[in-house]
């Protein structure tokens, strides 16, 4: 957070309600659907985290700027496509001209199905690699967490002795421990 958006964070936050805790919540709560909405288009290579950031950012300054937002969640959903496309754009021609290297440098090469189908093998082989490379606790953890329904949540996290909250930031740092796994390993395998 930069030092000239602080008034621009705390408006986005008062957006979300006049109780400053719910309303943390629930900007985490957006946060945390921006980065998922980014790992799921980006398939967990991108950094969801930056970008979800860099919406954060825009809606700040936005609001900072005395424009009124009429509704938060969609104008961050918006500003979270437009981010996307802009990273997709500037990133995708460095990847084409990287992945034609590659291939060519290789002397094989491959259609454009037999790159889907190549990435895909590399894609499942990475997350059952981070998965295994988590202790089996953690792993059971975020599979109930993320198979459950709301109530469902609510019991796992009595069952275990923590608040809600407590449990939804674990599994947060789980997600994002995984993340950085998937990353590191498409990188390695892919390059």
């Amino acid at each position: 957070m930069s030092q000239n958006t602080i008034s621009g964070y705390e408006l986005l936050l008062n957006s979300f309600g006049t109780d400053p805790a719910e309303a943390g919540r629930l900007l985490q709560v957006q946060r945390d659907k921006i980065i998922a909405y980014f790992d799921f288009k980006g398939s967990g290579i991108v950094d969801g985290e930056r970008l979800a950031d860099e919406v954060m950012d825009i809606a700040a300054k936005h609001l900072q700027n005395g424009e009124p937002i009429q509704n938060i969640r969609a104008y961050l959903y918006g500003t979270a496509k437009l981010v996307w496309r802009n990273y997709y754009r500037e990133t995708e021609y460095t990847r084409r001209k990287s992945e034609e290297y590659q291939y060519l440098s290789k002397a094989k090469i491959l259609t454009s199905d037999e790159r889907t189908e190549e990435l895909e093998s590399i894609k499942l082989e990475c997350n059952r690699k981070c998965l295994q490379q988590i202790d089996s606790a953690n792993r059971e953890l975020l599979i109930e967490y993320s198979s459950g329904s709301a109530q469902a949540r609510e019991a796992l996290s009595q069952r275990h002795g923590i608040s809600r909250n407590s449990l939804t930031i674990r599994i947060n740092r789980i997600r994002s421990d995984l993340r950085k796994c998937r990353t590191i390993c498409m990188k390695n395998k892919y390059v």
